[in-house]
């Protein structure tokens, strides 16, 4: 506009007329040199730099779960379950790349349960409640913003659970997180409305509760007679075969079986799977795992062989599972001498989980020759007890390992020495597994890998000589391996 009315006035000029002197006129063919800058250097910030779009601090950034900015939170350090914090409920609480586990502990009384709960909206966090020794009890690990564990005690004492927060995935250096756990006591289960009301995941007819409820006549066969035989303290002796016995979902049975040494026992469980699964494991006294049985089939077998130099008391668990809340059962056993194996019948007659060649039984059997590497001459170091001395520096060769026959080797490693022991062997022939251990039977260190070889290194930094035992162990494509062993320590 200042340019058009300057050619304007020249033109005025040029024609000979002049500027009038009208004052109301006066500033329109003025030599105007003010600064106005509508047009021509227009700085307007009204929409250039409006800072409500642009530079936006507003809530739309939520700084709550910010992980770039949070940081520790004043609950540390409770990073295992030693050093649990006792709490109910917090919000704004951290894990980070420092920290990853926070643990809270909260006390349950026995017959009530514990609900906990954390939101988050950034990350993935899990959830975990464990009981008192360590074990766990439930997790969550959905990663949708919310995580819930629940977890009823039963155990017969109050509990000081562990409820662990854990980072899974991250995308800054902290995640924040609000937590709240509950404490209740369940009410009794009611029978008919559909509902779970004393939290142990069954609901009316399926509850053990509602076994006599009239509401749940006609839904399992009568309790039998040898209850309570719900766990391992309260088994029952089977001295022979027991018929029309009832187990349920929620009420397992026990019973117990001596077994003299150099004998074989088996159990069998006699049952219709279509009225109503039923599993079964066998135990021995410590509640170690000796045999299971699982099928979807009519009825179930357990065998053990006692080759423990006394005789073993074992127990048969035998569990309603799956199809049906409950179902009858018969069950029986048979004691046996345990046969030799016979090394061409495809037979496993000794009942140890070998047949034919692949027992160790069979290793000079003619049927069997080529089929392992000759017996070596470290035999017999099947134990700790029995390891064969090695000496650092100087290999053994030649060496042969069998599927059911392990080999020890054993050392001294003076304190502050180093040992490396070395086994060497072709993992296409048989694979092996390498675990060193102190003379206590803890593991100081292994070689697990599926390739050739494997290599273990020790520090002894007890303070004294240790007594140190190699074990090697065949673990799956073949029953056997040659390999050879050595031992370096330094200095």
């Amino acid at each position: 506009m200042r340019t058009t009315c300057l050619v304007l006035m020249a033109a005025l000029a040029i024609s000979g007329c002049k500027k009038d002197d009208d004052p109301s006129t006066e500033t329109d063919t003025d030599t105007d040199t003010d600064t106005d800058t509508d047009a021509d250097t227009d700085t307007d910030t009204d929409a250039d730099t409006d800072t409500d779009a642009d530079t936006d601090t507003d809530a739309d950034t939520d700084t709550d779960t910010d992980t770039d900015t949070c940081a520790e939170d004043a609950a540390e350090p409770n990073d295992d379950q030693a050093t649990a914090i006792a709490s109910i409920s917090g919000t704004d609480l951290a894990v980070t790349d420092v920290s990853p586990d926070d643990y809270w502990t909260v006390t349950v009384p026995d017959g009530s349960y514990v609900d906990a709960t954390i939101t988050f909206a950034q990350d993935d966090l899990d959830l975990y409640v464990y009981d008192e020794a360590g074990t766990s009890q439930d997790s969550s690990l959905f990663g949708a913003g919310t995580e819930n564990v629940f977890w009823l005690n039963d155990s017969g004492a109050s509990q000081d659970v562990a409820i662990r927060v854990s980072r899974y995935t991250t995308s800054g250096t902290c995640t924040l997180y609000d937590y709240t756990a509950t404490v209740g006591t369940p009410v009794p289960e009611v029978c008919d409305d559909l509902i779970d009301n004393d939290f142990d995941n069954s609901d009316d007819c399926d509850d053990y509760d509602c076994i006599t409820d009239a509401a749940c006549a006609g839904t399992c066969p009568a309790e039998d007679a040898n209850e309570d035989n719900d766990d391992q303290a309260s088994a029952i002796a089977l001295t022979g075969p027991l018929t029309g016995l009832m187990v349920h979902n929620q009420d397992p049975d026990y019973w117990n079986i001596d077994v003299p040494d150099g004998q074989s026992v088996t159990v069998d469980i006699t049952f219709t799977h279509a009225d109503g699964d039923i599993d079964a494991t066998l135990y021995d006294a410590t509640g170690a795992f000796l045999d299971g049985s699982g099928g979807t089939v009519d009825n179930e077998q357990l065998v053990w062989v006692n080759d423990t130099g006394a005789t073993a008391t074992v127990t048969a668990y035998v569990r309603g599972f799956g199809t049906g809340t409950c179902n009858n059962y018969d069950i029986a056993y048979t004691l046996g001498v345990v046969p030799d194996e016979i090394c061409d019948d495809t037979t496993d007659n000794d009942l140890d989980g070998a047949e034919d060649c692949e027992d160790y039984d069979c290793l000079d059997d003619a049927a069997c020759t080529g089929t392992c590497p000759a017996e070596d001459d470290s035999e017999p170091n099947d134990t700790a007890a029995t390891a064969v001395t090695i000496t650092p520096g100087t290999p053994l060769t030649a060496r042969m390992v069998h599927v059911q026959d392990a080999d020890f080797y054993t050392f001294s490693l003076a304190d502050g020495s180093t040992a490396t022991v070395d086994l060497t062997f072709l993992h296409a022939d048989g694979d092996l597994d390498l675990r060193v251990l102190d003379d206590a039977g803890n593991t100081l260190g292994s070689g697990t890998s599926i390739t050739d070889n494997e290599s273990v290194t020790y520090t002894n930094g007890s303070g004294a000589a240790m007594t140190i035992v190699a074990q090697l162990v065949t673990t799956y494509i073949d029953v056997c391996s040659a390999y050879d062993i050595s031992v370096t320590v330094t200095p």
